[in-house]
């Protein structure tokens, strides 16, 4: 297992990271999600304990939604981890300010990984950075030292958040469906469209990846953004 360092902060994305200064209706968005997202995995017959978020197509605020998804559920004193599986164009680092020296590429291609998990002060919640960009991403997230590395910390975490590329753009995140106990699915106000979301569905059905739910991120100005969701069963 990797070892862990607390993260200096460098710049962070301070619009869309969830913090105690956040509007209520913000907070109190993130916290229905939360508890929803709970509410689903406690109803699904296995015990595994990561969540991949991911979208449709890419700027539809899936990095956001999957930050402030593991904010919350480290508010409430789980031990959580976000791992930045998008191996292609990672963005978490930014929203938590980190530069990250190696990350989950490094550990899959048995690189030097000390300190590859960061702890983020303040949050009660551990990142793990996507690292150097490989040139085989689908192969190292479908490999056994993925499984087996994700079978590891649900040893010690409650919950396992994933963030991945979408859907329609490459099939990383379906490689996870042996590993994860469910997706839940971001969806950009005014952006997402009906065609899009309904081939992601698709698509996760055809892999036999449990559909968690959906929520729907909207930014309405630079200073401002809302969060609203829904849910529903997998085979409906």
């Amino acid at each position: 297992m990797a070892s862990k360092k607390i993260a200096r902060p460098t710049h962070s994305s301070a619009v869309f990271k969830l913090n105690n200064e956040s509007p209520f209706d913000y907070l109190e968005a993130y916290n229905n999600l939360r508890t929803n997202v709970m509410f689903s995995l406690a109803g699904l017959d296995n015990e595994k304990k990561a969540v991949v978020v991911s979208s449709a197509c890419p700027s539809e605020c899936k990095s956001t939604l999957s930050s402030n998804l593991a904010i919350s559920l480290a508010k409430l004193q789980h031990k959580v981890i976000i791992i930045d599986a998008d191996l292609r164009r990672p963005t978490l680092h930014r929203i938590f300010g980190i530069k990250p020296d190696c990350g989950l590429s490094d550990i899959l291609l048995n690189k030097s990984v000390e300190n590859a998990i960061v702890g983020i002060p303040g949050l009660n919640l551990d990142f793990l950075p996507a690292g150097t960009i490989p040139p085989n991403p689908s192969e190292l997230l479908s490999s056994k030292k993925f499984a087996s590395f994700v079978a590891e910390l649900e040893k010690i975490y409650d919950y396992i958040i994933i963030d991945t590329p979408p859907i329609l753009a490459v099939s990383d995140a379906l490689m996870l469906s042996n590993i994860a106990a469910g997706v839940l699915l971001s969806c950009r106000y005014k952006r997402t469209s009906h065609s899009d979301f309904a081939k992601t569905v698709e698509k996760l059905k055809f892999a036999q990846f449990p559909i968690l739910g959906a929520a729907i991120v909207g930014q309405e100005d630079q200073s401002t953004t809302r969060v609203g969701g829904y849910y529903y069963s997998s085979d409906k």
